[in-house]
């Protein structure tokens, strides 16, 4: 890790406990979200929108920190207004795309990550998740047609029901009424048996004479929805466990940059509290690759969730 974000780090700092009305709580809360400092990252994002509201770049850097820390829906709610003032800003708007995912939002995500594949053509990653979005929503939107087939086979509707003549009436009538009672109702008798034959050839067309076969079509369907679902959810917790080693690989490697500081700057009491934190954040970050024994554990965690 590059010695110069330390150094970064205590310069802003000493900055501030001069005038903290420099407007230098963007990029210290940078520094700190690059090293794994996240909560020191938020806590100087928001006091700098304290003492400047108007401030995008501290409320880009914060909506950042938070989305780091999982908290997406306070990180979309700084993130927005950036996305919104800055139509250019491209890694706002794949942030946002990224957010929307997780709230399902997932007409509002296509449209952000489609801004930033439209403007930058070698942003992979932005395709790569734009192309995994429109699987999921057209696969959505197939379940739905499923369910919708589905109801049609179950509950028939829209069929008329058949007239009934109350025969206790018909006594009473005159001939001539008696004549058109009858002939009403052979008339409605032939309506019903030329709606069922186009709901026979309706259902020959389809090839599903039996209901049970097209059951049978649709519960292979949703089988293979769900097939599809189970692999998202695998290769989300593999993405997940390749995350923590990361952050655990940066960790060590900026423990072992703020030693060397300290080393050369024995009496810089922020390094000292930068390593300190580091050292606690290792620990936090190795007990939870211990609770996530394998990668069976973590998919049921992800499926529950």
């Amino acid at each position: 890790m590059d010695k110069a974000i330390f150094t970064s780090i205590a310069k802003y700092n000493k900055e501030l406990k001069l005038d903290e009305h420099r407007r230098v709580y963007a990029q210290l809360s940078e520094a700190y979200r690059k090293v794994g400092l996240v909560d020191d990252a938020i806590r100087i994002g928001q006091r700098g929108l304290e003492i400047f509201p108007s401030y995008l770049a501290c409320r880009e850097a914060l909506g950042k920190a938070l989305y780091k820390r999982g908290d997406i829906e306070q990180a979309a709610e700084q993130l927005e207004p950036v996305a919104r003032i800055v139509k250019d800003n491209l890694v706002v708007k794949k942030l946002l795309g990224k957010i929307y995912i997780a709230q399902e939002q997932l007409e509002d995500a296509r449209h952000q990550l489609e801004m930033v594949s439209a403007r930058d053509t070698i942003d992979f990653e932005a395709r790569s998740l734009l192309i995994s979005l429109r699987q999921r929503i057209a696969g959505e939107e197939q379940l739905v047609e499923i369910d919708e087939q589905s109801a049609s086979v179950a509950e028939p509707s829209g069929e008329p029901e058949l007239p009934v003549v109350d025969l206790d009436q018909v006594d009473v009538f005159e001939h001539q009424e008696y004549v058109k009672a009858t002939d009403q109702a052979l008339g409605d008798l032939d309506h019903v048996e030329g709606h069922l034959d186009q709901i026979a050839q309706r259902m020959a067309q389809d090839e599903v004479l039996d209901p049970r076969l097209k059951l049978e079509k649709i519960e292979r369907r949703i089988e293979t929805a769900a097939e599809a679902r189970a692999n998202q959810v695998e290769i989300k917790a593999a993405a997940h466990l390749a995350q923590i080693h990361m952050e655990l690989s940066l960790l060590d490697e900026a423990i072992i940059t703020s030693r060397k500081l300290i080393q050369d700057d024995p009496d810089n009491d922020e390094i000292r509290q930068m390593l300190a934190r580091f050292e606690e954040l290792l620990v936090a970050k190795e007990r939870e690759c211990e609770r996530l024994e394998n990668l069976d554990d973590l998919t049921d965690a992800f499926q529950q969730a």
